[in-house]
Order: C-alpha cells, then sequence, then structure tokens
C-alpha cells in the first residue's frame, strides 16, 4: 500500500535522530549497520546511550536474570532470555521435542488423540535424540518417546518411524531404508555432518541400535541423530531448503511476525529418489553452494523466492489419491495372504496384479498442494509451535526482569525448513543470531529496513502523528470498555493496565510491509487447531496478557482500525457475521460444484466410446471420492503408476483427441432437450437422464472442461 512507501537513505542528524549500536561480527557491522544508517539513525559505541541494539545474542555474556535489568528503560535489546539455549541449538530443538513426546504420552489412553498431537504439537522439527558419544565406542542417549528414555527410547522412535514411513509411502519394509542424519552439536555451515540409513534389522532390539550407532565412529563429544526429510519436494530434479525469516517482538504477550516469502536454497547435484543415500552430499544436505559446492549445478534461472512463480511451477509433489471404496486397504497384501497369489512356479505377480485390478481399481488422483494454500500456512504454524513450546521456561525471566525495569526484548530468527513431497515443513535449524542478506545476490535491503521499523527503530513514523493515534487510541478504548477478558484492560488484578501492549503491537502491525504478523493472527486463532491442542495439553499455558490480545485481535475494532488506515483487508463485520458468511459461501460452493459435477459425469459417460483415460484430479476437485465412486463404474481413471509416465507428448495427444470427440460426443446425444431442461428443469433433471442434455451444452462444457486440464497438463511439466 502506499503507507508502506516511507523514505530511506536519510541522514543521521546528531542530537535530534534516534541512536543505534551493533555487534562486533563482521556481518553486523556491514549488512545491518547499512540498514541503520539508511534509516537515519546515529551510530553509538555507549550501548547505555543507544536507543537500540542489534547483535549476536547476549545469553553467553548475560548469564543470570539479574544482567538482563542492568539496562536503561526504553532501549529496544536482541536478546530474550533462555530461547537461544531452547531453540537456537542442535541439541536444544531435540530436547524440546523430547518435552513434548513426554507430555503427549499422558494420553497414553486415548491413542487417537495421543498420535495426533506428537504428529502435529511435536512435529515442528523432525524426530530427533540427542548422543553424548564418550572415550572409545561407549555412548550416551538423552532423549524421551513412548514412555521410554535413553536408548529404548531411540529404539522405540526408529520402530515408530520406520514403520510409519513403510505405511505412509506403501514401502516393502524389508527393502526400505530410512535415512537419517547425525549433526555435531557445535557444528555449523553443514561441517562434521554424516548420514546413514536405517533398515528393518536395525530396529530389531536395542542391540541392533547400539550395533548401528557404534557404525558411524563418531567422535567424542555431543551429537544430534535426526530423521532426514524423505521423499522431499524438490525443485525439477533436486532438493531444496527454504530460508524464512521471523521476528519476535514480545513473549508475554507472545506475537510473532515473519517475512511473507522465503528464499530457497535449492542444491547443484539431483536427489535420488529411489536410493537417497548414494545422492552426493551438495544433492542431500549441503544446499546451494555449501562448503565445495559447485556452481555448475546451481538451477538457471534462479528463483530467488518462494512467491516466484517459476519456483511453484517446477515442484515436484508425490502423487496422492484416494480409493472411491473406502473400505479397501492402501496397504500391500500382509505377508500371511502371499500365497494366495501362488502359483506352481511359486509366488506369481501377475495373480497379484490381477488381484489388486479387482479391489482396488479406478483409483483417484487428487490434486498437488498449492504452495501458497497449503504449505506456506504450514511453514507458518511450524514456526509459532516452538516458541510457544518454549515460552513457560521463558516467562520467569521475563516476570522478573520487567518488575525492575521495563524495555523491549527481540529476538531475530532465521530458520531452514525442509519440504515433504506432500508439502508438510519441518524446521532443520534454527539460527537466533541471525540477519537478512541485505546485498549481493539476494538483495533483501528494503525487507531489512522493515523489520528495523517493525521494532520501532526510526520511531514508528507512520503512526507518529495526531491523526494516525487517534484513529489508534479509539480503537483500544472502544475495546478495552467493553472487554469481558479485562475490564478496561486492566491486568494483573487491576494493577496493570495493558492498553500500552496493544498500543505496541498496532505500531508494529501498521510498519509490517512485506511482513505478516503470524501470531496472534485470525487464522492461527479461528482457523487452525494448533494453538487449541497447545491448551488441552497444557503444553501452552496463556497468560492474562495473552487471552486479552486475542481476544482484541478477534474483535471489530480492531478490524475497522486495519481497514480504516489501510493496514489490512479484512471486513468490518463482527467474528459471528464472518463466520455465518463463510458457512453460505460454502453451501453455495458445494451445491455449485455438485451440478457441475453431475453435468461432467453425464458428458464423461457419452465420451467413454472415445477416450480411455479421465484425469480423476477433476472429479476429486469438484466431487470428491463420492462422485469418483459414482462416475468409476463407466470411466477409467489414472492411476498413480500411469501418472508417474506421463508426459508433454501424452497431454499435447490427448488435447488434440478431445477436440476430435467433441464434435462426435454432441452428435451421440444429439437431438431436441427436454423441455423442463431447456426452461432449467434442476439438478434432478440432469441426474435422472444426462441422454437428453443439450448437444451444444455438452460440446461446450466438454470443450472447457477438457481442454483447460490439458493446459494445465502441459504447464505442470514446466512447458
Amino acid at each position: 500500500t502506499d503507507q508502506c512507501v516511507m523514505p530511506t537513505d536519510l541522514k543521521c542528524v546528531p542530537g535530534k535522530s534516534r541512536k543505534y549500536k551493533v555487534g562486533e561480527r563482521a556481518d553486523m557491522q556491514t549488512s545491518v549497520k547499512a540498514r541503520f544508517d539508511s534509516l537515519g539513525l546515529c551510530q553509538t559505541d555507549d550501548f547505555n546511550d543507544a536507543d537500540i541494539f542489534w547483535g549476536t545474542d547476549l545469553s553467553d555474556i548475560w548469564t543470570t536474570p539479574e544482567h538482563y535489568t542492568h539496562v536503561p528503560a526504553g532501549i529496544t535489546v536482541s536478546s530474550i532470555p533462555t530461547v537461544k539455549e531452547a531453540i537456537g541449538q542442535k541439541d536444544g530443538m531435540a530436547r524440546l521435542q523430547a518435552a513434548c513426546y513426554r507430555k503427549a504420552f499422558e494420553y497414553k489412553d486415548h491413542p487417537k488423540k495421543r498420535r495426533i498431537y506428537e504428529q502435529s504439537l511435536c512435529a515442528f522439527t523432525m524426530p530427533a535424540i540427542n548422543l553424548l558419544v564418550k572415550e572409545g565406542t561407549s555412548f550416551g542417549v538423552e532423549g524421551y518417546f513412548a514412555g521410554r528414555d535413553g536408548l529404548h527410547a531411540l529404539h522405540e522412535l526408529l520402530n515408530y518411524r520406520f514403520f510409519m514411513q513403510v505405511k505412509k509411502y506403501n514401502e516393502n519394509p524389508s527393502k526400505f531404508k530410512m535415512p537419517w542424519i547425525i549433526k555435531p552439536q557445535l557444528g555449523w555451515n553443514s561441517a562434521g555432518i554424516s548420514h546413514t540409513s536405517v533398515t528393518l534389522n536395525d530396529i530389531k532390539d536395542t542391540k541392533q541400535v547400539t550395533k548401528l550407532i557404534k557404525s558411524l565412529n563418531l567422535e567424542e563429544g555431543g551429537w544430534t541423530m535426526q530423521e532426514m526429510v524423505h521423499p522431499p519436494l524438490r525443485f525439477q530434479a533436486k532438493k531444496f531448503d527454504v530460508r524464512v525469516w521471523a521476528l519476535v517482538t514480545s513473549m508475554d504477550p507472545l506475537r510473532v511476525y515473519m517475512m511473507n516469502t522465503g528464499v530457497p536454497k535449492i542444491a547443484t547435484k539431483d536427489y535420488n529418489i529411489t536410493h537417497p543415500a548414494s545422492t552426493p552430499k551438495c544433492g542431500l544436505y549441503r544446499m546451494m553452494l555449501t562448503q565445495g559446492c559447485s556452481t555448475s549445478g546451481l538451477a538457471n534461472p534462479y528463483p530467488k523466492q518462494t512467491t516466484n512463480l517459476g519456483f511453484q511451477r517446477n515442484l515436484v509433489y508425490r502423487e496422492r489419491w484416494v480409493e472411491p471404496n473406502a473400505s479397501l486397504p492402501q496397504t500391500e497384501p500382509k505377508a500371511q495372504d502371499e500365497k494366495s497369489f501362488n502359483s506352481k512356479g511359486g509366488f506369481d505377480p501377475k495373480m497379484k496384479r490381477q488381484h489388486e485390478d479387482k479391489t482396488r481399481k479406478h483409483r483417484v488422483v487428487l490434486p498437488d498442494p498449492d504452495w501458497d494454500r497449503d504449505v506456506w500456512p504450514e511453514v507458518k504454524r511450524k514456526m509459532v509451535l516452538p516458541l510457544m513450546h518454549v515460552r513457560d521456561q521463558v516467562l520467569p525471566y521475563e516476570t522478573y526482569i520487567d518488575s525492575k525495569v521495563r524495555y523491549k526484548r527481540f529476538m531475530f530468527l532465521s530458520p531452514d525448513f525442509a519440504i515433504d513431497s506432500l508439502g508438510a515443513a519441518y524446521i532443520i535449524d534454527l539460527n537466533t543470531n541471525g540477519y537478512m542478506v541485505s546485498d549481493g545476490y539476494f538483495n533483501l535491503v528494503q525487507e531489512t529496513e522493515v523489520a528495523m521499523r517493525i521494532l520501532g527503530a526510526d520511531g514508528y513514523p507512520l503512526t507518529d502523528n495526531p491523526e494516525a493515534r487517534a484513529h489508534m487510541n479509539a480503537a483500544i478504548d472502544g475495546y478495552c470498555a467493553r472487554s469481558t477478558v479485562a475490564p478496561d484492560c486492566m491486568v494483573n488484578k487491576g494493577t496493570r493496565s495493558a492498553k500500552f501492549d496493544l498500543e505496541e503491537m498496532l505500531n508494529e502491525t501498521a510498519h509490517a510491509c512485506g511482513w505478516e504478523e503470524i501470531f496472534p493472527s485470525r487464522d492461527a486463532l479461528m482457523v487452525d487447531s494448533y494453538v487449541e491442542h497447545m491448551q488441552e495439553t497444557g503444553m501452552f499455558v496463556p497468560t492474562e496478557m495473552d487471552l486479552l490480545t486475542w481476544d482484541f485481535v478477534k474483535s471489530d475494532e480492531y478490524h475497522e482500525w486495519r481497514i480504516g488506515r489501510g493496514y489490512g483487508t479484512f471486513p468490518k463485520v463482527s467474528t459471528e457475521k464472518l463466520i455465518d458468511r463463510a458457512e453460505q459461501d460454502a453451501q453455495r460452493e458445494e451445491k455449485k460444484a455438485t451440478k457441475v459435477a453431475l453435468i461432467k459425469a453425464g458428458i464423461r459417460s457419452k465420451f467413454d466410446a472415445h477416450r480411455d483415460v479421465v484425469d480423476a484430479r477433476e472429479v476429486a476437485e469438484f466431487g470428491g471420492a463420492e462422485l469418483a465412486a459414482a462416475v468409476a463404474g463407466d470411466t477409467k481413471f489414472i492411476g498413480a503408476d500411469e501418472k508417474e509416465g506421463a508426459s508433454v507428448k501424452r497431454a499435447r495427444a490427448q488435447l488434440k483427441e478431445s477436440q476430435r470427440s467433441q464434435a462426435e460426443a454432441a452428435a451421440a446425444v444429439g437431438g431436441k432437450p427436454r423441455e423442463e431442461d431447456a426452461e432449467g428443469g434442476g439438478d434432478a433433471a440432469i441426474a435422472d437422464d444426462e441422454n437428453h442434455l443439450d448437444a451444444k451444452e455438452v460440446a461446450k462444457l466438454a470443450a472447457e472442461e477438457h481442454e483447460s486440464q490439458i493446459s494445465q497438463k502441459i504447464s505442470g511439466f514446466g512447458g
């Protein structure tokens, strides 16, 4: 919006401009310093004279809560106590996940809930466990899973993940190799990393697990062993990570912003989807140009952001499907049933295929996930989860510091996400001493300056005027006057006003151009279930400030403020009206989709003589599995094996065939339409007798739906 266009390349005015101090690290002295200068701030070497300090985390120097209180009031500092140790180090993330597993296991008498919690709330990173290698070949295991600790926990975790992956991707257990990576806890830039493949024999018992660990020949020290994302989402044939930047501006209430795009870090070597262990290091875990990877394999043109359409259109997802008959299993026959496929010469795969053709045919291929609709919201959820997990251990520090002196503490995070082939996201590394690449190949100058403005580095210029302040005060005062969470927004038993915190959030939101407040947000509080689940399990206990802020974000006053000031596109209606409108829209769309699907089903039955294969993704899109089951008797669908071998040549051939079929289909249902059809007789008439459809309507609909589908196929191959 126009509000986002703010002047840069300003000059420091001694005595008037705000002051900054940056850390001593070289990248801070270049990237961060240059952006503060561009905003017109003046540099100072005196920490106590600065308005904002941006440097490496201070927890290495400030080792006690008391150290955090020896700061001037009102300063902004890039350090929140205990956060770096909890999520910014490899062993910390594994430890945080183990604590989540322990909490989820409290629901052992409710297996469904337990699995939901383990696979959603604890899945902010891939399953990991810490190893302490001692002199010689002895080692210790720090971890928890399924009610077990140490080595037994590792055994249980490997077993659970192995068979889960086998079932999820329909693998043969005796041949499946599960890739795991071993990372030194104090390493960086991929140094010292190795990998191994876990087989069925490796997880037989704890003795085999011990043998597996010893075979790694790890040096003395701390290591984190973690499952690798396999099969990964690929850009063309290459694996990639996504670098994301996030800003934690408060821990009580929890407030998190994230840049609305990420930077793909694409490997320079192809990923071997069948045998990942044989993939070169520069295609497996050394992304982009890390440590000796040549530029010769770099993608060209290289997509510099995840919002790039060239990036999104070249993603290779794993095919998903549903069975029209939901009662039929999607797994291979049990071992004891193999005798059903025995002939005189032993096991006969042909008999097995015939059996599957009879019982599992008409597999309906689902559409690929959409990056903006499915994958990116998953990234935002996984960014918030570890911060919610760690909040409880931070709160005592925050409460003590605020009782002594009030100032703003923030964390600038730069996590790397790996995405699996079904669109699920996992944090694989999280840097708490991050900064943005403000120049060079990835030019993020503007995004860095916006991050600084969210923190108030230059004094919140967009809201520093009488009109803007009047709008902010009207929104806050109007909400506080009717608040039932905390009357008049007084918290801590009426001893503290929360109006300052709400004003601070509005200031941040007003300056978050190209960044998004991912927590608290309407999606997180009203659409996603993870916040509710975190509260149910006690993994996150909201404070009074949290509850008040959440209620404010859902209020009419907040949305009207955003609309009135141009900071968002939320409609000026109450939450209840928004929900009612969404339900009404969903009902209308469902009726429309059902009618279109029935028409399409009729068209397919006419086309059956002219084309052998119909792409069932349309069926799933318009009518779901039930419609697919209804149509399955008349139509053949693309199966997983057929889809894998599709090509642009076949797509173009089908397009040519469809053009010929349109005229024949129209002729096949020729004649005059029935009276009720001509007068809009309704869905029932269409469903009861497709033979009386208007021939022109049939040809028109067929042309639109088939040519559109074929065009999508061709574009999907990067053509």
